[in-house]
């Protein structure tokens, strides 16, 4: 087996590992919108939700799932007006956000009856790069679990990732060996 193929398998287990997951992340995001709905959510919620919106718009388009990446970038659009005018959570926004996360279930749904039949299509930039090109990447976030989303994502395309939640070991680490990216 040569390398682009056995990157190929680990592409396609990746993305396999991905749909398997991709529900709980949906009903992660139903669960924090029921508890806003019925008062017992607050701003830090509201957030939340934001977050995980925003992490499937990007997760969702890395690993194929085009459709639940454009439908939560819909809901992710929603809740950023929420989350900065919080005064704006009127019943007609609530209906809005009821209707997107309604439409990201559906797409979720859909995308996971189709994605058998979409596997030998998983996006095959990794592939492109030779063992020898693997480029490494510095993520800095101190939201480790963002920052371990992002690094998840890139590494997917065949980078080398290393995560700093803050600059202090950055700064030694660029000097040792110089990131394509930061």
């Amino acid at each position: 087996m040569s390398d682009s193929d056995a990157l190929q398998q680990q592409l396609g287990a990746l993305r396999k590992a991905y749909a398997n997951q991709l529900c709980g992340k949906v009903e992660q995001v139903r669960e924090i919108w029921d508890g806003i709905v019925h008062g017992d959510g607050d701003l830090q919620m509201l957030k939340t939700m934001h977050r995980l919106s925003h992490n499937l718009v990007g997760s969702g388009a890395t690993f194929g799932f085009t459709a639940v990446s454009e439908k939560a970038k819909k809901l992710e659009q929603l809740l950023k007006g929420l989350v900065a005018q919080p005064t704006t959570f009127t019943e007609a926004m609530q209906e809005k956000v009821q209707q997107a996360l309604q439409v990201l279930e559906a797409a979720t749904q859909h995308s996971l009856q189709a994605a058998p039949q979409l596997s030998r299509y998983a996006p095959a930039v990794a592939s492109r790069l030779s063992a020898d090109e693997v480029r490494l990447v510095y993520v800095v976030d101190d939201d480790n679990y963002v920052a371990d989303d992002l690094a998840l994502q890139i590494g997917y395309f065949g980078y080398h990732v290393q995560v700093f939640s803050s600059l202090s070991g950055l700064e030694q680490a660029v000097l040792q060996a110089p990131p394509a990216a930061i």
